[in-house]
């Protein structure tokens, strides 16, 4: 049987910053392995360009010559080198969609692994059976909104609750300025300051590589709001990337509305999950524009500030109970891991269950055990 060598992005953290780029990096560790497979596990994230182009460097002269010295290596000795990533699209080193390209490299893709990490952190902070944990429905507010980094896409939110008047119907945390963060927006109508919920004695160490912070409070399950409004991670329109702020919702029975990539909300029913399609219009979703997303989404929203929460809820809750149960059919036996991954794990599976920095995220074997 062929070796396999396993590393996660924990393992290559702080020495990618002193590399330039995350491709040597990889291709480093190939080549002191010498005839091993090896896999990049990083599914906590979305997909990644192991081949980013430094902006200093010229494609043809630099790259195209050492992509194709690494290909020859491989091809030579027969090495397979896997990417695991999560998202649901593809794209090259010149950033189009497609196939990789360099033989005997493979991009694999985990859109759910998120709902798995986020299942297993819920029970472990809550002490029960994921049946068991679900939300306070005595609602007092419209909707919440958690923001831990203020991703662009989140500061037009906040900037299009203002232009709503929707911040006296929600409870909204925001946690680091923009020019705090590598993002720095100018708002048109909100004045920008922090709001910390949940997290006031955790914020010095919320971004901290060294700190496993707990995200599932008391908050989440008790805020008694109908629902969460969900800035993604992603907005682009290359790739689609559901994050545990969503799945999230499924697991704990919270209904939601989110807005991230193009066609989000779309990917979500190809895995199954019911959308409130009778109550918002998720047109929004197929936006070219991201401008247009958000302004979409949170016009969905205010249509629904002098509602009866109570009586909006009987609506819907059977949409919710819905994909509450869908996400637990997909935690228990999950139809979407990448078969490749599944056949490296049946032949290599003490390299993975060994693999410290997998544990601290996943349970693998409890993840593949309708699997092999």
């Amino acid at each position: 049987m062929r070796n396999l060598k396993v590393i996660t992005f924990q393992e290559t953290y702080n020495q990618s910053f002193d590399r330039e780029d995350i491709f040597n990096l990889i291709a480093n560790h190939v080549r002191d392995s010498y005839s091993m497979d090896l896999l990049y596990f990083h599914p906590l994230e979305p997909i990644g360009n192991p081949v980013d182009i430094p902006s200093e460097k010229d494609f043809e002269e630099y790259y195209k010559k050492i992509l194709y010295e690494f290909e020859s290596f491989l091809v030579e000795r027969e090495i397979i080198v896997y990417f695991l990533f999560g998202g649901s699209k593809l794209f090259d080193s010149w950033g189009n969609g497609g196939d990789y390209v360099i033989k005997n490299v493979k991009i694999l893709t985990w859109n759910t692994f998120l709902l798995h990490y986020s299942g297993q952190s819920l029970i472990k902070s809550y002490e029960k059976p994921i049946e068991e944990i679900s939300i306070n429905t005595d609602f007092e507010k419209l909707f919440f909104s958690l923001n831990r980094h203020p991703r662009n896409q989140r500061s037009l939110i906040m900037d299009t609750f203002c232009k709503n008047d929707l911040f006296d119907f929600g409870t909204i945390s925001w946690n680091k300025l923009s020019n705090e963060w590598h993002e720095p927006y100018e708002f048109d109508c909100w004045e920008e300051n922090r709001m910390v919920l949940d997290m006031i004695d955790k914020i010095d160490i919320i971004d901290s590589v060294n700190e496993r912070v707990d995200f599932n409070t008391d908050f989440l399950l008790n805020n008694r709001c109908l629902f969460n409004v969900v800035g993604e991670t992603m907005n682009g329109n290359l790739e689609v990337f559901i994050s545990e702020k969503t799945y999230k919702n499924f697991l704990i029975g919270q209904p939601f509305i989110s807005v991230g990539s193009l066609y989000h909300n779309q990917q979500l029913t190809n895995l199954g999950f019911k959308l409130y399609d009778e109550f918002f219009d998720y047109s929004y979703d197929s936006c070219i524009d991201v401008r247009k997303r958000v302004v979409g989404m949170v016009q969905n929203l205010n249509q629904y500030k002098y509602v009866d929460l109570s009586e909006l809820y009987n609506q819907i809750k059977e949409i919710t109970i819905f994909n509450k149960n869908k996400s637990i059919e997909i935690y228990n036996n999950d139809p979407y891991i990448p078969i490749e991954l599944i056949t490296l794990y049946k032949n290599y599976s003490n390299v993975f269950d060994d693999n410290k920095f997998i544990k601290m995220e996943c349970d693998l074997k409890y993840i593949f055990k309708n699997k092999i």
